[in-house]
């Protein structure tokens, strides 16, 4: 099974999505608008993995207990501590093993 990143606007239609085996990275031109979300999905339950939600962003080390992690995309007072030009390009990586 694959890992997948999709971005949904709220009413949960697909605007992006990418997917992979050991590597998902998903880049679009598109704008993200109030609402959006981005779902990583992931091929295996209680596992580690790395994901980035943008460039501009360090990586996070997760664990995947679930099969999905949703993130809700910021806008308004929730976007100020965030970099301007974050929100561009997403990945996620495999560790590799279970832990």
């Amino acid at each position: 099974m694959e890992m997948q990143i999709t971005v949904k606007d709220k009413n949960d239609a697909v605007k992006a999505e990418a997917a992979g085996r050991e590597q998902a990275v998903l880049a679009w031109k598109g704008e993200y608008e109030e609402g959006d979300k981005i779902i990583f999905s992931f091929p295996e339950k209680n596992r580690f993995y790395i994901i980035r939600v943008d460039d501009t962003m360090d990586e996070a080390f997760i664990y995947g207990a679930g099969d999905v992690l949703v993130y809700e995309v910021p806008f308004g007072e929730g976007k100020t501590s965030y970099n301007p030009k974050s929100l561009g390009l997403t990945s996620l990586t495999t560790t590799g093993g279970k832990r």
